[in-house]
């Protein structure tokens, strides 16, 4: 259950904003989305994701941030 991100680039509004390259290998915590995601690609059919719809959860995620820094 350990993995590692190549890649990780952020957006807005389908702009790039920042990008970081290869980190160091990380072992997956339980109840996590990226345990679960490890665990359905390799088929562990009991796993599903831990966020339902992870773009409305984002969205609404910062919405409420951008009204905290407001």
């Amino acid at each position: 259950m350990s993995y590692r991100f190549d890649q990780l680039i952020s957006f807005y509004n389908q702009s790039s904003l920042r990008s970081w390259i290869s980190l160091p290998t990380a072992t997956a915590a339980p109840n996590t989305n990226i345990f679960d995601e490890i665990g359905s690609a390799c088929g562990n059919r009991e796993l599903g994701t831990h966020v339902d719809n992870p773009d409305a959860f984002a969205a609404r995620y910062f919405a409420e941030h951008r009204q905290q820094g407001s």
